[in-house]
C-alpha cells in the first residue's frame, strides 16, 4: 500500500469529496419533539362501577384503569390513527409538499407513518412525540396540531363514552326504580293477603299464644280425668270439664287452620309465608341496593359528559428546530472514507497479486476473453 500509496489518497479523498458533495445535495431533516403526560388512573364510569366492587382495585389493575400511566397506549394509538394521519395531510397539504398529488393515499400514509412517531416510554408513562421533515418550521407546526388534535379528539371521545354511559346509567336506573316498585305491590298485597307483617315477631307471639293454649288444653284434661275418676260420667262437673276442654281444642284448631284475630296468621301457614316474606324482602333489598349502587354511577356519568376540562399535560413542547437532525456529514464522509481505505488496500493487493503471480494474471486474463467472447456471442 506504501508503494501505491498515490492511488488509496486518491480513493479516499475522491470518495470523501463524492460523500461530502452528496450531503450538500440530500435534503435536509429537522426534528421537533414534544413529551407528554397522559392521566394516570382510571376515571369515568368504569373506575366507579369497580370501585364499589368487591377486589375493585385489582379489576381496575386488569383493565388497565388504575396503573400509574394507564392509557399511554390509548393516546399512542390515537396519534398513530389513519383518520389523525389523513387530516393531518389535508390541513397541511402533505400530497404537495411530498411532491405526491397524483399518489394514492396509502402510499402517503406510509411516509407519514415513517416522519410522525409517537412512543410510550413504559418506565416514565410518557408519550414522546417527534416529527421529522425538511421543513423545520413545518414540523414544528405539525407537533403543535397534533397535540392539539391529540386533546380535541380524546375530548370528543370520552364526551361521547360519557354521553353512552350517562344513557346506559339513565335506563338501568329506570328499569330498577321499576323493579322495586313492582316488588314494593306485589309485598304489599302478599302483606295484606298473609297479614304477614314482621314474620319473626309474629311467629314468637304466635308460638307463644299457641303454647298458651296448649297448656290450658292439658291442664284441662287432667281436670276432666279427675273428674271422671271423682264422679259419674253424667256429673254437671265432668259435663263442665268436657265442654271447656272441647272450647280449648276448637281455639287450638283455628289457630292451626285459620289464625284468629290475636294471632293473624294460622300457624300451619306460618312457614311458608315466612319464607314466601323473606323471599320478597330479599328481593327488594337487593332492587334498593342496585338502585343506591346506580344513582351515583348516573351522577357520575352526567358530571363526565359535560366536563371538558384537558386531561393530557405536555411536559415539554414542541420547539422550532435550528440544529438538523440529518445527514450527519461528518459521520457520513468519515464512514465513506474508511470504506474507501478498505477497499483501495484489497486493490492494492490484488494488484500486488497479478503483478507478482503470472500464473494467476494469466489466469484472469483468459477469464476475462472468456466474457469478453460470451458477450459478443450473445
Amino acid at each position: 500500500m506504501a508503494a501505491r500509496k498515490r492511488l488509496v489518497i486518491s480513493m479516499v479523498l475522491i470518495t470523501a469529496v463524492l460523500t461530502a458533495v452528496y450531503s450538500l445535495l440530500m435534503n435536509k431533516t429537522y426534528e421537533s419533539r414534544a413529551v407528554i403526560s397522559p392521566p394516570s388512573g382510571g376515571t369515568g364510569m368504569l373506575a366507579g362501577l369497580l370501585g364499589g366492587l368487591p377486589m375493585g382495585d385489582m379489576l381496575g389493575d386488569l383493565t388497565g384503569q388504575g396503573l400509574e400511566g394507564a392509557g399511554g397506549e390509548y393516546f399512542v394509538a390515537l396519534l398513530g390513527s389513519r383518520q389523525v394521519h389523513e387530516e393531518l395531510i389535508r390541513t397541511f397539504d402533505l400530497r404537495a409538499h411530498y411532491k405526491m398529488k397524483r399518489a394514492k393515499i396509502e402510499d402517503i400514509l406510509k411516509v407519514v407513518g415513517r416522519k410522525v412517531m409517537a412512543e410510550l416510554d413504559f418506565e416514565s408513562g410518557m408519550i414522546v412525540l417527534t416529527v421529522h421533515d425538511k421543513d423545520p418550521v413545518l414540523a414544528f407546526k405539525m407537533a403543535q396540531w397534533l397535540i392539539q388534535r391529540l386533546e380535541s379528539l380524546n375530548l370528543e371521545l370520552k364526551t361521547r363514552k360519557a354521553r353512552n354511559n350517562r344513557s346506559f346509567a339513565e335506563m338501568e336506573v329506570r328499569l330498577i326504580r321499576a323493579e322495586v316498585d313492582s316488588l314494593e305491590r306485589a309485598m304489599l298485597v302478599f302483606q295484606k293477603s298473609s297479614r304477614v307483617l314482621e314474620p319473626e315477631v309474629q311467629g314468637q307471639a304466635i308460638l307463644g299464644k299457641y303454647a298458651e293454649i296448649k297448656a290450658r288444653e292439658a291442664i284441662l284434661e287432667l281436670e276432666l280425668r279427675m273428674a271422671r275418676q271423682n264422679y259419674g260420667p253424667a256429673h254437671p262437673e265432668v259435663q263442665q270439664a268436657e265442654q271447656a276442654l272441647s272450647t280449648i281444642r276448637s281455639q287450638l284448631k283455628e289457630s292451626w287452620e285459620r289464625g284468629d284475630s290475636d294471632l293473624f296468621l294460622a300457624i300451619n301457614e306460618l312457614p311458608s309465608a315466612t319464607m314466601e316474606f323473606l323471599r320478597f324482602k330479599r328481593e327488594l333489598e337487593i332492587a334498593n341496593k342496585k338502585l343506591l349502587f346506580m344513582l351515583p354511577q348516573l351522577e357520575q356519568a352526567k358530571l363526565d359528559e359535560v366536563n371538558d376540562n384537558p386531561v393530557l399535560e405536555v411536559l415539554d413542547p414542541p420547539v422550532l428546530a435550528e440544529k438538523k437532525l440529518k445527514p450527519r456529514r461528518s459521520i457520513m464522509v468519515l464512514a465513506a472514507a474508511l470504506v474507501a481505505l478498505l477497499l483501495s488496500g484489497v486493490l492494492v493487493l490484488f494488484l500486488d497479486r497479478r503483478e507478482q503471480d503470472p500464473e494467476f494474471a494469466a489466469h484472469l486474463d483468459e477469464l476475462a476473453r472468456s466474457l469478453w467472447s460470451r458477450r459478443k456471442g450473445a
